[in-house]
């Protein structure tokens, strides 16, 4: 009984976008698809509160992340990685390009592919993404101790 008390309280905590006092009914918090949309909204929306002072969106964050981390990549390549669409994959990199975050060139192995790369602008932009990364986490996982918050990451990367 202590459990089911201590994970009901974890989910209102960890899950509530808006309004944490409203306690989520126990018919949807045993649903692990409404759980994790749940956490998921609820992470995008705090990340997204951290970034407000750079102007980036969240897709736009993972983007560079991973251009920083990879060096100049394959649009495409990039949009496969953050399952995104071909088309939302080019207005996001139209968008990164407009605000010169990146550059954008045929890659050289194949010209038929789009490279993006990482503008000095775009690498200084990693700073402030790192950091919001970090405070966001840091908000999310409050409720967890150390151990807990890496046996979390390993099993979302298990079933990912």
């Amino acid at each position: 009984m202590a459990m089911e008390t201590n994970r009901t309280r974890a989910v209102s905590a960890a899950t509530a976008p808006t309004s944490p006092e409203v306690s989520i009914p126990e018919v949807l918090g045993n649903h692990v698809c409404f759980l994790l949309g749940t956490v998921s909204t609820r992470a995008i929306e705090l990340f997204g509160q951290e970034l407000t002072g750079s102007k980036l969106s969240v897709r736009a964050a993972g983007m560079l992340l991973l251009l920083d981390a990879q060096g100049p990549t394959s649009q495409n390549v990039i949009g496969q990685q953050m399952r995104l669409e071909r088309s939302t994959m080019s207005l996001a990199a139209d968008e990164l390009e407009r605000n010169r975050l990146v550059r954008r060139r045929r890659a050289p192995a194949d010209r038929r592919q789009n490279e993006l790369e990482l503008t000095a602008r775009g690498r200084r932009a990693i700073e402030e993404i790192e950091a919001a990364t970090e405070k966001t986490t840091e908000t999310l996982l409050q409720q967890l101790d150390p151990d807990e918050q890496r046996q979390l990451v390993a099993l979302l990367q298990r079933i990912l």
